[in-house]
């Protein structure tokens, strides 16, 4: 049975990190503990474990009672991230984006004339782009002023 490559890749850093003290890792693995938690003892045991129901993140490693979640990303497709819409959604709200903004999001995302997904034909990418491509690009500027934003 061949297993999702996402999915074995996240099993692989687990694997790599848990029960492992930082000096037993490759120096690759090092560099990433001190990047998530700064200086560290090379003796120290650290805890990695794979997050529950499909959740981001996807994974966390464990140092001296400081928990680090970690989303993994892999492969050659162009998307970037993939999440539940109304994760998107509940996110985007806390940002205050507009309805009009989110209406656009939904419409996008189902692609088939509908704000549920229940339409009866889902449009291709590039017939959805260009029916949708100056509300697409409306969208992506106000979803990135509220995002630059929120981090000033």
């Amino acid at each position: 049975m061949s297993k999702n490559p996402g999915l074995l890749k996240e099993d692989e850093m687990v694997f790599m990190f848990n029960n492992k003290k930082i000096k037993e890792l490759s120096k690759h693995g090092q560099f990433i503990i001190s990047e998530l938690f700064g200086p560290v003892k090379l003796t120290k045991k650290l805890k990695a474990a794979k997050t529950t129901d499909f959740i981001k993140p996807d994974f966390y490693i464990e140092y001296n009672k400081q928990r680090k979640y970690i989303s993994l990303k892999s492969g050659r497709s162009q998307t970037i991230h993939t999440e539940r819409i109304d994760t998107v959604i509940k996110y985007f709200r806390e940002l205050g984006i507009s309805e009009r903004t989110l209406k656009i999001i939904v419409a996008y995302h189902y692609g088939d004339g509908t704000y549920n997904g229940t339409g009866e034909k889902r449009l291709s990418y590039h017939e959805l782009y260009n029916k949708m491509s100056n509300l697409i690009k409306e969208a992506n500027e106000i979803i990135l002023k509220a995002e630059s934003e929120q981090q000033h």
